[in-house]
C-alpha cells in the first residue's frame, strides 16, 4: 500500500467536492487496543494531514486490505 497515493487523493480537492454531502452509511463503534508503536505511526500521518483521525486512517487501511485481497460479504 502506498501512504503517497493517500497524501495525493486528499489533497485533490475542488470547491464542487466540499460542499456535496457523503452518503450516510451506517457504522458502529469499535474499540481496538494496539501497540503505542503502532498509534505513534497513526499520529504522524494525521500530523502529516494525511489523514483527519486516528479513526479515518485505521477505516482507509481496514478499506485498502479489503479491496487488495479481493475480500467478499
Amino acid at each position: 500500500m502506498s501512504y503517497q497515493s493517500h497524501t495525493k487523493r486528499l489533497q485533490v480537492t475542488d470547491e464542487s467536492t466540499e460542499t456535496m454531502q457523503k452518503p450516510q452509511i451506517e457504522t458502529e463503534v469499535l474499540n481496538v487496543r494496539l501497540p503505542e508503536s503502532t498509534i505513534e505511526i497513526l499520529d504522524q500521518f494525521i500530523e502529516k494531514k494525511i489523514f483527519s483521525s486516528r479513526s479515518e486512517a485505521i477505516r482507509e487501511f481496514a478499506r485498502e486490505y479489503i479491496l487488495e485481497n479481493n475480500i467478499k460479504q
